[in-house]
């Protein structure tokens, strides 16, 4: 007698989908992009590793998009249809069905965004408003040259038949167990679901060549007597291109077709960008002047060759703002600036390449008197580099999140040590590992200044820590319920004891992240000494 089961429509796809991500050759073209992504293209940037990510990303991503398209099949179909036992599974065109829409849809977007700047500008903003952090995402055209590798894809699909999971079937039953043999070859491995996480990881924190910024500045000579000025990071591919100006830097264009190793760019690169250390001279002989820089703290100048000193830009607040790029740019690295230096001939002008923040100019009619403190440096925004002071609320928020998770976390515990001997002991150990996990992170984590893979492990972290904290305190303010309006007042004034240091290091006074930290678990771990003084003792 044959046997008939009813399976829906869509089913086998699903599990068809989780073989082929069980493939080892899907888990090495996973492995494959996370090195090229996070090895290759940052210390060996070049048109091989652009293309080899692509190539990986292209043979697993059809994949990994087509379980969930295999459920949305599933739950459309809404109807389920008789399969005979032993017809091996064959379902015709819906074993496909999930991969061909995965491949079309993988195929388009990347050929759409790749083709498009606007398009990728547009998903990349997406992207940032769904996962908080803004993707390694280059539109160029070149890369459609790759769109053949999504055959990978198919392939990887073809070789996950039924038939080739069957394993010695000879009855219609397998041997000590109640599966068909249909049913179990329709199962997909367990391996399948860490593969498909590390596969969506692989892809949604991909990173790039970083971008150090404008960290070197030429006087390109050939382009005139005088010679126009070029800034640019000291690697250039088709990242982070330079740019030129021939206005004493007062207004940028990028230069296009340039790369490292060709042009007026590498031309007129000189060893001194390279061998920039943390203080460095410049002197202006036409002017007579000398200027010293030092990165992230500011530049000083002098009329005598260098034997006495005045100030003639203080820079504030660098730690910060660099955190605050790291946290809302792509892929960003290094640290504050000065990092170069050159005086133009024509204009007198002097320029100073800032990384991230784009340039310093200072003009000869904006250097002050002999006994002056202080120059009229301007900031001019170069491309996508510029200068962002921390003065508004939303950028002090976008720095400061895990930082304001961790003072809630801080408040929570103060709540609970309000009442502290109202609790039992179970109680009393969480509430202490919470206390402890807050001051240890905040010195020596230090989350603001984390991004990558990292950010989103201490924001994970922080999410935990805050939660624990937060069904803690309900516990404790059920307990002390006589004295609740003390107790959440305690808890609101620790929360902005621990993080008022922060805010004073991201808009500036507080200078070092450490500092700010220490600051912070000090005052806190005062406010919770007094919270435990004031908890009222068990009848």
């Amino acid at each position: 007698m044959i046997e008939k089961r009813v399976e829906p429509v869509g089913t086998e796809g699903l599990a068809h989908g989780l073989r082929a991500l069980a493939q080892p050759w899907t888990l090495a073209l996973v492995l494959i992009l996370l090195l090229n992504d996070h090895v290759l293209r940052v210390h060996w940037p070049s048109w091989l590793t652009g293309k080899l990510g692509d190539v990986a990303w292209l043979g697993f991503a059809p994949l990994v998009v087509a379980v969930p398209l295999a459920l949305v099949v599933r739950a459309l179909a809404g109807s389920a249809r008789p399969l005979p036992s032993g017809s091996g599974g064959r379902t015709g065109s819906h074993r496909h069905l999930p991969l061909t829409l995965s491949m079309v849809l993988v195929g388009a977007v990347f050929a759409v965004v790749k083709a498009s700047p606007i398009a990728a500008a547009w998903f990349r903003e997406c992207f940032r408003a769904v996962f908080g952090w803004t993707p390694l995402l280059v539109s160029d055209p070149t890369d459609l040259l790759t769109l053949p590798a999504l055959w990978i894809a198919w392939r990887l699909w073809g070789v996950s038949t039924p038939g080739t999971c069957r394993a010695n079937v000879i009855s219609s039953r397998v041997p000590g167990t109640s599966e068909s043999p249909r049913h179990r070859e329709t199962r997909s491995p367990q391996r399948a679901w860490w593969v498909l996480g590390l596969a969506a990881l692989a892809t949604l924190a991909n990173s790039g060549p970083p971008d150090t910024g404008l960290t070197c500045a030429v006087v390109d000579r050939a382009y005139s007597e005088a010679g126009r000025v070029i800034v640019g990071p000291r690697y250039v591919y088709a990242y982070t291109p330079p740019y030129a100006s021939d206005d004493g830097g007062l207004t940028w264009s990028m230069l296009t077709g340039e790369s490292f190793g060709t042009g007026p760019w590498a031309d007129a690169i000189g060893v001194p960008c390279f061998e920039r250390g943390s203080t460095w001279v410049l002197t202006d002989e036409a002017e007579g002047l000398t200027f010293r820089f030092t990165q992230g703290e500011g530049i000083e100048r002098s009329l005598d060759g260098g034997r006495t000193w005045r100030p003639s830009l203080k820079l504030s607040g660098g730690e910060a703002r660099q955190a605050y790029y790291q946290a809302t740019r792509t892929t960003l690295e290094g640290g504050a600036g000065p990092h170069d230096a050159v005086v133009d001939a024509e204009t007198g002008n002097v320029i100073v390449a800032m990384g991230h923040e784009g340039v310093l100019v200072l003009t000869r009619a904006g250097r002050r008197g002999a006994e002056a403190t202080g120059d009229a440096w301007q900031w001019v925004a170069v491309g996508e580099y510029r200068f962002e002071p921390m003065t508004r609320v939303g950028q002090v928020y976008s720095l400061l999140q895990d930082e304001i998770g961790l003072a809630l976390a801080a408040a929570c515990v103060a709540i609970a040590l309000c009442a502290w001997w109202l609790m039992k002991w179970p109680g009393r150990g969480v509430t202490v590992l919470l206390a402890l996990a807050i001051v240890v992170m905040l010195p020596a984590v230090r989350p603001a200044t984390v991004g990558g893979y990292g950010g989103a492990a201490v924001a994970l972290m922080t999410i935990g820590i805050a939660g624990v904290a937060v069904i803690v305190a309900i516990v404790a303010a059920v307990r002390g319920k006589r004295r609740l309006w003390r107790a959440l007042g305690s808890g609101a004034a620790t929360g902005a004891v621990c993080l008022a240091p922060f805010v004073l290091w991201a808009i500036g006074p507080i200078q070092a992240y450490s500092a700010a930290a220490w600051i912070a678990v000090v005052l806190t771990a005062v406010a919770w000494a007094v919270c435990v003084q004031q908890s009222p003792r068990r009848p």
